[in-house]
């Protein structure tokens, strides 16, 4: 998961672009993780708000990821990030999923409590939380899937 970078200020909040700090503290992230270990991103889902959609690009850009994006408006700040979870927990393959606070933080957090009032996370402008589904257990006749924090990157924690 990806918050946006920093947008400039405007009226229109789902209009506002990338401002060069903005793209600058991405660059870092995407630095660091070009010296690890990457996995493989199948698609990268971003929200339809121009900022979002434009750090989907910039990161793509930036990693190298072979990945297609997709506007996904389950990603936008006031979706339900409950209906998120169960696309999520389907899916078989790896997504980066780029949108916003609080949205992000309240998917990761349900995922790996299944309590949707929680919110363990803060996850700044061009953060990046890294979750993995570890297990699938059998509760009820139902398969439920297990997450784990793998990671989390705050942008200003890295040098410039």
């Amino acid at each position: 998961m990806l918050r946006h970078a920093e947008a400039a200020p405007g009226k229109k909040k789902a209009m506002c672009q990338l401002t060069p700090k903005g793209i600058e503290s991405l660059g870092r992230v995407a630095d660091f993780l070009m010296q690890k270990e990457l996995i493989e991103i199948a698609e990268i889902r971003h929200s339809s708000w121009v900022r979002s959609s434009q750090t989907a690009r910039e990161f793509r850009k930036l990693t190298g990821i072979k990945a297609e994006t997709r506007e996904v408006p389950l990603l936008e700040p006031l979706a339900d990030f409950r209906i998120l979870a169960d696309i999520v927990n389907s899916a078989e393959e790896n997504l980066l999923l780029v949108g916003h606070q609080p949205n992000l933080s309240m998917l990761a957090s349900y995922l790996l409590t299944q309590e949707s009032h929680m919110d363990l996370f803060n996850v700044k402008k061009a953060g990046l939380l890294c979750l993995e589904k570890v297990k699938t257990t059998q509760a009820k006749n139902n398969w439920v899937n297990s997450w784990q924090l793998r990671w989390m990157i705050v942008p200003r924690i890295l040098k410039k």
